[in-house]
């Protein structure tokens, strides 16, 4: 619940503030050579219109097995169930569960709009990846091998954010020409909702949320 945009993600990652972290990160021994990976957002499907957080009161969602996920939809008020993706379908078919969470593009291949037609564009999680190295290994190349592995982990990067603007819009055209039906959520009180999984889970630094908040607005 942080970020709208992939530009939000990525002026973040790109600020001082992150690259502050990454040299933390490097006296560890890991040196970052991109965070900028991603790999779209995740809405909330149900057969019910969700548009605010109470909207959400005793819905069974399938989530992750992942204390975040589970911490984060408690936080909003639904009703978390943990399964693996592979379940997924047959608990929605015997409506073991009331919907699931996901992105567009597993919507689309798993034929999601057989079995529930409402999105809720909650966008809540951005799945994103890193590309890291030992600083061992980084230091025994030379100049010219860390120059050249540098620049096409950064230009695939980009790569692989245009392709997701692409096939967003794609499975995005499919899901809703198969009867899906999208609506806007009061992103503002969603918001409200998610801050105390940013102030309670464990090991995320103090005030973490309000630092990413203002690099944002930056």
């Amino acid at each position: 619940m942080l970020y709208t945009t992939y530009e939000d993600y990525t002026n973040v990652t790109g600020s001082d503030f992150v690259k502050q972290l990454e040299k933390q990160a490097e006296e560890k021994g890991i040196k970052v050579l991109s965070l900028d990976f991603i790999f779209g957002f995740r809405h909330i499907v149900t057969d019910k219109v969700i548009t605010n957080p109470e909207d959400l009161k005793g819905l069974k969602l399938r989530v992750p097995a992942s204390k975040l996920w589970i911490d984060t939809f408690n936080a909003l008020g639904a009703n978390p169930v943990a399964m693996p993706w592979s379940e997924t379908v047959s608990a929605l078919q015997q409506k073991v569960i009331d919907g699931t969470e996901t992105t567009f593009s597993f919507m689309s291949n798993s034929k999601l709009y057989d079995l529930r037609k409402n999105v809720a564009l909650s966008g809540h999680f951005l799945g994103t990846g890193g590309v890291y190295i030992s600083t061992k290994v980084w230091d025994s190349f030379t100049d010219e091998q860390r120059k050249v592995i540098q620049e096409e982990i950064t230009q695939a990067a980009i790569d692989n954010n245009k392709k997701m603007y692409e096939l967003d819009e794609d499975f995005k055209k499919d899901i809703v020409k198969n009867g899906m039906i999208l609506n806007e959520v009061n992103l503002e009180e969603f918001q409200k909702r998610a801050k105390k999984v940013f102030d309670e889970f464990p090991g995320f630094s103090p005030d973490i949320y309000e630092k990413i908040q203002n690099e944002i607005k930056k």
